[in-house]
């Protein structure tokens, strides 16, 4: 029991002195690459594969996959994207609303792929422009909504 006292009054001064040294110890400038974080921006760049239809409506599936970016301020919080998203930029940007335009870019379908569409027109590829609006009633929880219109070759 005795050793158990004193080991813990010698542990307790110990302590007591090592923070004392610590505040003695003279202060250190930021390096250079630690204050450079706060100024520029951060690029995230991804990839995604999917395991879906060949196009809309089709019963076979193929392997594709869909690019993302993200660029944000030092300090701003990473944000929840998913993989169907399109690609946009919010002009107004809250801390629980966003808005801005956005594109994305469907794939062609062509008609000698299934046998039900011969004879049909091949789609061409498309690029659909618009805007989204993203809302955060809680931190956790996301509601995003994209209006797009195809346009085409």
């Amino acid at each position: 029991m005795v050793f158990r006292v004193v080991a813990t009054v010698v542990s307790l001064a110990a302590l007591g002195s090592a923070s004392a040294f610590a505040a003695d110890m003279p202060a250190i400038d930021a390096p250079v690459a630690a204050a450079a974080v706060n100024e520029g921006w951060i690029v995230t760049l991804k990839g995604t594969a999917v395991v879906q239809p060949e196009f809309e409506g089709a019963a076979k599936y193929g392997l594709s996959g869909y690019p993302g970016l993200s660029i944000r301020r030092p300090g701003q919080p990473w944000k929840f994207g998913a993989p169907d998203d399109g690609f946009g930029f919010a002009v107004i940007d809250t801390p629980w609303f966003q808005m801005g335009p956005v594109a994305r870019i469907r794939g062609e379908r062509d008609s000698s792929d299934v046998k039900k569409f011969f004879g049909m027109k091949d789609i061409d590829w498309a690029i659909e422009p618009g805007a989204f609006v993203e809302v955060y009633p809680v931190d956790v929880f996301r509601i995003r909504g994209e209006l797009r219109h195809g346009v085409g070759p």
